[in-house]
Order: C-alpha cells, then sequence, then structure tokens
C-alpha cells in the first residue's frame, strides 16, 4: 500500500457510519477503521457490551427488537440528517458440532 493512509484510500470523511455490533472484537476494529478514515461513527451494541473506545457515539441497542432499531433510525436522522453506511457484526456464536446445535 506505499504511503496511502487509511483516510486517503477510503476517502469517508464526514460519512455516518451504523456499526451493530460495534461493541465487539470485529466490530470495534470496524469502528476504529471508520474513525480513521473520518467517518463520524455510531456504535451499537447490547447494554452491558463493550465499548468501541473511537467510537463518536455510542448507543445500547438490540438490533433483535424492531422497536429499537426504529427509535435508533430516528435519532440518527434527527441528529445526522442521513446514514450513508450500516456494518452489521452484531451476532452471538453458539459452536458446537452441527447434530447438538438447534
Amino acid at each position: 500500500m506505499g504511503s496511502h493512509s487509511v483516510e486517503s484510500l477510503l476517502g469517508l470523511s464526514g460519512k455516518v457510519v451504523l456499526v451493530a455490533g460495534g461493541g465487539g472484537g470485529i466490530g470495534s476494529t470496524v469502528v476504529d477503521l471508520y474513525r480513521r478514515a473520518g467517518a463520524v461513527v455510531w456504535s451499537v451494541d447490547l447494554p452491558g457490551r463493550g465499548r468501541a473506545e473511537s467510537a463518536a457515539v455510542q448507543v445500547s441497542c438490540d438490533v433483535s427488537e424492531p422497536s429499537e432499531v426504529g427509535d435508533l433510525l430516528e435519532r440518527i436522522a434527527r441528529e445526522q440528517q442521513r446514514l450513508d453506511v450500516l456494518v452489521h457484526c452484531a451476532g452471538i456464536t453458539r459452536d458446537a458440532v452441527l447434530w447438538k446445535m438447534s
């Protein structure tokens, strides 16, 4: 990549990004990368979950609840007037052999 920065390669300055699951391992890394690229990042995760330190806005929201997602999107529309990118990193891992999974 030479001397190019993340900011110049992605060109996301001022874009509004919502990262669902932004408090977790992959999600917090995604939040950090978008912030380094100049985006305004909203990091969303379940109450009490890890927090992405680099997020501009951190919000507790259960993305499996439509009313909570609706409230979140209304807040973003009110405060930012737009949403440019949605990254969905929210999920739960329940590892087991296939025949033991429900």
